[in-house]
């Protein structure tokens, strides 16, 4: 990972036309992520919460089986039923790699939702907007102040390969067409 000190938007707009420019002719566009403070780690909120080791078949049961008909109730969504097969795929690690083939739009998008309300998920938040990214960047924090902010930014495949290592995190970009709640593609 490069990292780059930029002391003022102008510079950030322009190393932004930068990247564009290297990456225009790549396979996945640039997705974006901003952090309040450059010394966190990229973590999901599941990590965030001290269940960095919760396995997928544990978070989908919480999910769909235990919480899923109360959500249902109090918020008048559509909740996948509770379905064992799912898991099925998560316990061949290998198959993580062809994730957005076996894994339901239905489960998908439910966990998406539950994720924008604030409840812990396993996934991490992207934007193809920089600006979305700096938003989350520079909002205010009450409670730390930080001496660097970030904004990270990701190219699924640059050359039109991606890869990675058997049992290492990996991102892994799914969507961005889901339907959700309205509040995740309004503009700020």
């Amino acid at each position: 990972m490069n990292a780059i000190d930029i002391p003022d938007w102008e510079t950030f707009e322009e190393e932004l036309k930068n990247l564009r420019k290297k990456y225009q002719d790549s396979f996945s566009p640039l997705v974006f992520r901003g952090q309040g403070d450059s010394e966190w780690g990229l973590t999901t909120t599941l990590e965030r919460n001290r269940c960095e080791h919760m396995l997928f078949r544990e978070y989908y049961m919480l999910n769909c089986a235990s919480l899923g008909p109360e959500v249902k109730t109090f918020a008048g969504i559509d909740v996948p039923e509770y379905d064992p097969d799912v898991c099925k795929p998560f316990l061949k690690p290998e198959l993580l790699y062809n994730i957005g083939d076996i894994f339901p739009t239905s489960v998908y998008r439910y966990m998406a939702y539950l994720r924008h309300f604030g409840f812990p998920s396993p996934f991490l938040d992207w934007s193809r907007s920089p600006f979305v990214a700096a938003f989350f960047a520079f909002r205010d924090d009450p409670l730390r102040q930080a001496k660097k902010r970030s904004i990270f930014a990701y190219c699924g495949k640059p050359t039109g390969l991606s890869g990675g290592t058997l049992g290492k995190p990996m991102i892994r970009q799914l969507g961005p067409y889901l339907q959700t709640h309205k509040r995740h593609f309004q503009p700020l």
